[in-house]
């Protein structure tokens, strides 16, 4: 299912998977897409064309709960169903825009991946954030920790706020409750790849839930801004999942140091050590990747499925026993038959 565009998305899908593997309780919550994002095909004159696919989600491993949730925006509610795919023991809901009694430009929410106006961008992002919470309210799920991978879904935690005062709890207490059970994974090392809006704008299109979480405007907007006091800046939606969250990583060692030095401000530090940000390295779910010639080979070798070991396995340690020909032989096979697929025939249905 074609329902990201590059490498976060591949990320999230074999979290996804890993987290089956490894027997975690883990629910994924993300937008169902009409078209996902474009496909390019190569034709024989050597030039590409952009495809959108529109998909049959009757034809996906989906499962419609029959639920909607009605999102507030602006003045109104976007109603979304909710899908459900279960992945192994993951599970994923996934909200679909493209309902009956929504406004065309809401129906348009689902549509596809990255429009380039920020004004569709940012109303994805209050689906997500908002309805996404409301979709695990309504299905009855319960997580002990939620996981904010990038700042897309960082008006998700607003609305947990909004929830938790509904149940009866004070303002300070929701805002310690969500602190304590939130965790932001940066990914995007340089300022200009981070989501930024008209903090009025924002506020407006998030009237409701503000005004149910208890939050004034003037505390909105400074939640977003790197330095809170300066009435210019936009609102970036990196620097609120910054400040609703209790733990925050980068995605590798270098990019943890990149980050602390890129949000000093935020954090009102002089010196980028003093920057509470952590750092975990991006992994990946290695039985996806892993070719069935490349697992045969490790077991034959070594006794080890790579996809079910730990990366500390005593057992790695006979990978330097393996036939040094033999792994010769399956590298360039492997890489023969990579390269056949990938220059195809020059027919236009030939993808890499």
């Amino acid at each position: 299912m074609q329902q990201y565009s590059g490498g976060l998305g591949v990320l999230a899908g074999d979290h996804v998977k890993s987290a089956s593997d490894l027997g975690l309780p883990f629910v994924g919550v993300s937008l169902l897409y009409r078209h996902g994002y474009y496909i390019q095909e190569f034709a024989q004159d050597g030039h590409t064309r952009v495809i959108y696919p529109n998909y049959d989600f009757d034809e996906m491993p989906l499962e419609d709960t029959g639920v909607d949730i009605r999102c507030p925006l602006w003045d109104r509610d976007v109603i979304a169903r909710v899908w459900r795919m279960k992945v192994g023991r993951s599970e994923l809901l996934l909200l679909d825009a493209d309902r009956e009694g929504n406004s065309d430009e809401d129906r348009l929410l689902t549509e596809g991946l990255y429009k380039g106006d920020p004004d569709p961008r940012m109303r994805q992002q209050i689906l997500l954030g908002v309805g996404g919470m409301q979709a695990l309210d309504a299905l009855g799920y319960e997580p002990t920790v939620y996981h904010l991978n990038e700042g897309h879904a960082a008006f998700a935690p607003i609305q947990r706020v909004a929830n938790l005062i509904e149940q009866g709890n004070t303002h300070e207490e929701a805002m310690d409750m969500v602190k304590r059970t939130t965790v932001f994974t940066t990914h995007t090392p340089v300022p200009a790849g981070h989501d930024r809006y008209d903090p009025s704008r924002a506020a407006d299109a998030l009237d409701t839930v503000l005004d149910l979480a208890g939050l004034s405007r003037e505390y909105f907007y400074a939640l977003g801004r790197e330095h809170p006091e300066n009435q210019e800046e936009l609102l970036c939606m990196t620097v609120v999942a910054l400040r609703m969250s209790n733990f925050v990583n980068g995605v590798a060692q270098l990019h943890g140091e990149v980050s602390r030095d890129m949000w000093r401000g935020a954090y009102g530090c002089e010196d980028a050590d003093d920057v509470p940000i952590d750092a975990i390295t991006n992994g990946v779910h290695v039985r996806t990747w892993l070719s069935p010639a490349a697992d045969a080979f490790w077991r034959r070798e070594i006794g080890l499925r790579p996809g079910r070991a730990t990366p500390h396995s005593t057992q790695w340690s006979r990978a330097l026993d393996a036939n040094p020909n033999d792994f010769w032989d399956l590298r360039t096979d492997l890489r023969a038959t990579a390269g056949s697929s990938f220059l195809g025939t020059g027919d236009s249905h030939n993808k890499p």
